[in-house]
């Protein structure tokens, strides 16, 4: 069941997985490799930035969700998660890895609606966006 809205972003790809957290943090070489490791089947991957690595492959492959710090809907995590694994992600969010606690229950909602953005040339877009809602055992 759903709780309260944790975060929002921009959406990568549509789906809905439940899961528990798992960072990883992609910015010491050490500790990528030790965060990588950790990754279990079902969980819900967390990273500034998803990127073509070896390890990432091998963690998003067990991973039910993707959910990073930065990114738009042609980074390559939201091309990933779409076109290769099929998984729901969330990009842009911004702050995922300090809201987000290794372990914390989580539902990933891929796509949950639009809202109009003024872009940088002052055009209005629309853009799909996904939420990260805490997850509430029943």
């Amino acid at each position: 069941m759903r709780g309260k809205i944790l975060l929002q972003g921009i959406s990568g790809n549509q789906g809905t997985a439940t899961g528990n957290v798992r960072i990883v943090r992609s910015n010491e070489e050490d500790a990528f490799d030790e965060d990588t490791a950790l990754v279990q089947k079902g969980d819900i991957l967390v990273c500034d930035r998803y990127r073509p690595r070896n390890n990432y492959q091998k963690c998003i492959t067990k991973a039910a969700a993707l959910v990073q710090n930065k990114g738009g809907r042609w980074d390559y995590g939201a091309i990933e998660s779409r076109a290769v694994f099929s998984i729901p992600s969330i990009v842009g969010t911004e702050k995922a890895t300090e809201v987000l606690k290794n372990g914390m229950a989580v539902i990933v909602e891929g796509e949950t609606g639009e809202k109009e953005v003024t872009m940088a040339d002052a055009k209005i877009r629309k853009i799909k966006f996904g939420t990260v809602y805490q997850y509430l055992p029943d």
